[in-house]
């Protein structure tokens, strides 16, 4: 599945965790913080960062929210207009899940991420 970010509109999503070499959902009950930082996937450079909720903790769901205002500042990558210009990918992500237990963190990664134009 993609993860396509809309330019210009407010963007709510839901990121599952899941537990290392398994699709079983990891347990973030001790969650004690949740970080998704968004990178331009040519310069690497920070593009937003937010903060993650725990929507679901035995299920190992986190939420997030872009507000418009940021979104409207990404960029639409397109292929060429022999390819009728579809979408590539601009940006990459990485949420950093620590725990209140020290134990361990969990580094999830978003390898390719969309924005797509929408309205007019």
């Amino acid at each position: 599945m993609d993860f396509v970010i809309p330019k210009g509109a407010d963007f709510d999503f839901t990121i599952k965790v899941l537990q290392e070499e398994s699709y079983l959902p990891q347990d973030l009950t001790n969650m004690e913080q949740a970080v998704f930082k968004l990178f331009d996937i040519k310069t690497m450079q920070l593009a937003h960062t937010a903060i993650l909720t725990v929507k679901n903790a035995a299920g190992g769901c986190l939420q997030g929210h872009i507000p418009a205002s940021v979104t409207e500042t990404f960029k639409v990558e397109r292929g060429p207009k022999e390819d009728k210009y579809y979408l590539k990918p601009g940006y990459q992500a990485s949420i950093l899940v620590s725990f209140t237990d020290n134990t361990n963190s969990i580094t999830v990664l978003i390898p390719e991420v969309y924005v797509a134009p929408t309205g007019g």
